[in-house]
């Protein structure tokens, strides 16, 4: 993962860039177990309405795969469809927002 988005909104300001990073760690951090007990208690709308507030975060820092992916959960959510596919695919997600967190150090 790079930063390069990152970098541009910022203008590369060390500062500034560390903010959006550790705003980023700790919204990441918050928010992995309540989505695993969404997962495992299959709160569909406990699942949505976490990936809905990190795709803003997963903006800022570039990182399209994770934003896709929580698109095509929220899509899928609203939509009624894929249902026996969204516990997998919100487990990727969580999987890819650790991974986000460690490749952030």
């Amino acid at each position: 993962m790079t930063l390069d988005k990152l970098k541009k909104m910022t203008g590369g300001d060390p500062v500034r860039m560390n903010l959006y990073i550790e705003t980023y760690r700790e919204a990441m951090v918050e928010n992995i177990q309540p989505m695993k007990w969404a997962i495992e208690s299959n709160d569909l709308k406990k699942i949505r309405t976490i990936v809905h507030t990190m795709k803003p975060l997963y903006r800022i820092m570039g990182f399209d795969e994770l934003w896709t992916r929580a698109n095509e959960i929220e899509i899928d959510i609203d939509k009624s469809q894929n249902r026996e596919a969204i516990s997998a695919k919100a487990l990727e997600l969580v999987a890819l927002m650790s991974a986000s967190i460690k490749n952030l150090k």
